[in-house]
């Protein structure tokens, strides 16, 4: 009920401020540029939610029959994180593993000639660090933090 009655006074919120906007922009430069204004708002709003939408997705996964899994599939092979679960395992040249996220240690995020090399490094395993060549910065460091949230359990 609470969750209700707070969308409902943010909905009013942003009916009374687009109408003082409204009034605003067309007292002085017509009523044209008033709903000019007011669209644009909306477009800048509409547009801050979908990004930090899509941020949120891009960390936290999507749920697939249950479960919500975030996968890095490569050339090399493949990392696979069950958030629900806690738990993943990794395939890469040929070798693969399981692990629990509770055997993950903080990854680190190295730039080579060829690309980028996320190393995710496993305790309690026969081979502790699996380096993961990847094409960007940005796939790179936005895996890191993924690993990052899945070592302090708040993926």
């Amino acid at each position: 009920m609470p969750f209700i009655l707070a969308g409902l006074a943010l909905i009013a919120a942003g009916v009374y401020y687009a109408c003082q906007l409204y009034w605003l922009i067309s007292r002085h430069f017509g009523a044209l540029a008033g709903l000019a204004a007011v669209g644009a708002c909306v477009a800048l709003l509409a547009g801050a939610v979908i990004h930090a939408w899509r941020r949120y997705r891009a960390l936290h996964g999507v749920k697939i029959q249950g479960e919500r899994i975030l996968a890095l599939r490569e050339s090399w092979g493949v990392l696979n994180l069950d958030a629900e679960h806690k738990r993943g395992d990794i395939s890469l040249d040929g070798q693969s593993t399981g692990f629990i996220f509770a055997d993950l240690d903080p990854p680190t995020v190295t730039e080579t000639e060829h690309g980028w090399i996320l190393t995710v490094k496993l305790r309690h395993n026969a081979r502790a660090e699996w380096p993961l060549p990847l094409s960007n910065a940005t796939l790179a460091k936005r895996w890191a933090k993924i690993l990052t949230l899945a070592i302090h359990q708040k993926l």
